[in-house]
């Protein structure tokens, strides 16, 4: 496996939300790792996410969902919807969304029997990592001081073979622009279709025979309005 592990639960969350992440989780129970990319836009409140689907690790990355910042989703993975090319409930999903739930945690958390490993370039602009620091939390020096990181102290660096140069490819700020735009309406239909079928269970409520039946009536005028 080429690149570094990230050992700190506290690191991890820190280079997965850094704007430009490249992350791979590896099961040590069986072995099963997948490899993602972690794009944040340009505002900053929504991270998209994409994993590798094929061999070039360039261009193989397929859209699967987004992480927002703020509101009541805030530090979740959300699937794609109709747009992902995985399905909500495939592994590579399960996978994202479950790590995602450990490391936003108020105390993050590294899940038992996972690897966090990264690529060897700064999660935050790109550039490929020297200093032994910045290689074991995936933030070059100056990333990490502008992301308000503290540095992490030395130890050994599991390193493996050098990490594989990647052809990174940003979104513009158009692109941004549309796909955060899209995931705030996908927010809006699911409150909506919440709605609706909160709207639906209260008109499938029988009539009660007397007078009770008016806090029946205001919730149809309610969600009617």
């Amino acid at each position: 496996m080429n690149g570094h592990q990230i050992k700190s639960a506290e690191a991890a969350r820190d280079y997965a939300f850094a704007g430009k992440a490249i992350i791979t989780l590896v099961s040590e129970a069986t072995g099963t790792r997948y490899t993602y990319k972690i794009t944040a836009s340009d505002s900053g409140r929504v991270h998209f996410v994409s994993y590798l689907r094929g061999p070039d690790n360039g261009n193989d990355y397929c859209y699967i969902g987004f992480i927002r910042q703020s509101g009541s989703d805030s530090g979740r993975f959300i699937h794609g919807g109709v747009k992902a090319k995985a399905d909500r409930d495939s592994l590579v999903c399960r996978a994202i969304r479950w790590t995602i739930s450990h490391l936003t945690r108020p105390t993050p958390e590294l899940p038992d029997k996972l690897q966090v490993w990264h690529e060897g370039r700064c999660g935050k602009c790109g550039k490929r990592l020297t200093v032994p620091e910045s290689i074991e939390t995936g933030l070059g020096p100056y990333c990490a001081r502008a992301a308000g990181v503290r540095p992490a102290k030395r130890s050994s660096v599991r390193s493996a073979k050098p990490a594989l140069v990647v052809k990174e490819h940003t979104p513009d700020d158009q692109e941004m622009a549309r796909m955060e735009a899209e995931a705030d309406r996908e927010q809006t239909q699911r409150e909506e279709q919440a709605k609706f079928e909160f709207k639906q269970a209260v008109e499938s409520v029988p009539e009660p025979p007397e007078a009770a039946s008016g806090s029946l009536d205001e919730l149809r005028r309610r969600f009617s309005a």
